[in-house]
């Protein structure tokens, strides 16, 4: 669950989870490095589409890479938007994995796309030469 905290120099508000309170934190806008206290909820934050990136990035695994840019662009879309206090921080990990999968299914899908221009143009140079020879 995400919390409020504020910024003792520049009195700027941002969530954070819960277990990072009392630890130090440093506020997104100028960068002092405080003790996280709660202050209270954030109102109304979107809810992160960890979901959505954890079964992208988990289809570009095991079925086709094609998925791997999506999932990628969706978890770093959320991190950005809970690094800017826009999105609730508490599917961060889950965010995190998402991006880390989606990068190796978008690896994935480019050894994919090698492969298939690799088989195309074996089948084309074995039907030019059957067409050659015969």
């Amino acid at each position: 669950m995400a919390v409020l905290t504020e910024c003792p120099q520049c009195h700027r508000r941002w969530p954070v989870e819960e277990e990072s309170l009392g630890r130090g934190a440093a506020c997104p806008s100028c960068g002092v490095v405080s003790t996280a206290t709660s202050i209270g909820t954030p109102p109304g934050l979107r809810k992160p589409r960890t979901a959505l990136t954890f079964v992208l990035a988990s289809l570009a695994l095991a079925v086709f890479g094609i998925f791997g840019p999506f999932a990628w662009w969706l978890g770093h879309t959320d991190l950005k938007r809970m690094e800017r206090g826009e999105t609730d921080p508490a599917g961060m990990k889950t965010a995190r994995l998402g991006v880390t999968l989606g990068k190796i299914g978008t690896i994935k899908f480019a050894i994919e796309l090698v492969l298939i221009a690799v088989i195309v143009a074996v089948i084309l140079a074995v039907a030019y030469a059957m067409t050659e020879a015969g």
